[in-house]
């Protein structure tokens, strides 16, 4: 192995001085190997050619700091790990900040379709009430808005409190005939 580690020096030593024929040769013998190891990080070929292709861009960028002494089969693998770790936390965030905005998107979405729902059944529910006659409209926005009791509504308006619960019921039964009309209730 000791003629491995002189041609390593031998190319070391040439891409510290920026020779371009070098770098090709450590291109050539260690492009398959990193991309190898890249499939260990990325199911998709493509991600580990991007990988490859950015380890050598890296290697070209530090060239001027590559000890000759030191491996540099060792140097082009922990840029190897270190990139492709670097990709997975970023793509990792990103996911978690899409998943994140896809459920704040989704909440804002099913509250701004929930308020206009209610409000759809809020306007049948109105127009639904002013065909009512107009005592059991009086009644039924008592009961409903202010939230009087029966007998207090029977007071009011100097009536029985049975009549009063008379009304009450056919408006709910009027309301509730509306809402299985548009299949609301079952």
């Amino acid at each position: 192995m000791k003629g491995e580690k002189e041609i390593l020096y031998f190319l070391s030593s040439g891409i510290k001085r920026g020779e371009e024929s070098a770098f090709r040769k450590v291109f050539d013998l260690y492009s398959n190997r990193i991309k190898r190891f890249s499939m260990t990080f990325f199911e998709d070929e493509a991600d580990a050619d991007d990988l490859v292709q950015t380890v050598f861009v890296k290697l070209w960028e530090k060239r001027f700091s590559i000890d000759p002494q030191k491996c540099l089969r060792s140097f082009l693998f922990q840029i190897t790990a270190n990139l492709a770790y670097d990709i997975l936390r970023k793509r990792s965030s990103e996911f978690k900040a899409n998943q994140q905005a896809a459920l704040n998107n989704s909440k804002e979405h099913d509250m701004v379709n929930g308020e206009l729902i209610y409000n759809d059944y809020l306007n049948l529910f109105e127009k639904e009430i002013a065909k009512m006659p107009v005592q059991q409209q009086k009644i039924f926005k008592l009961k409903r808005e202010e939230q009087l009791s029966s007998l207090d509504i029977a007071r009011m308006l100097n009536i029985s409190p049975r009549t009063v619960e008379n009304h009450i019921y056919r408006a709910t039964c009027s309301l509730r005939a509306v809402l299985q009309k548009y299949d609301v209730l079952s």
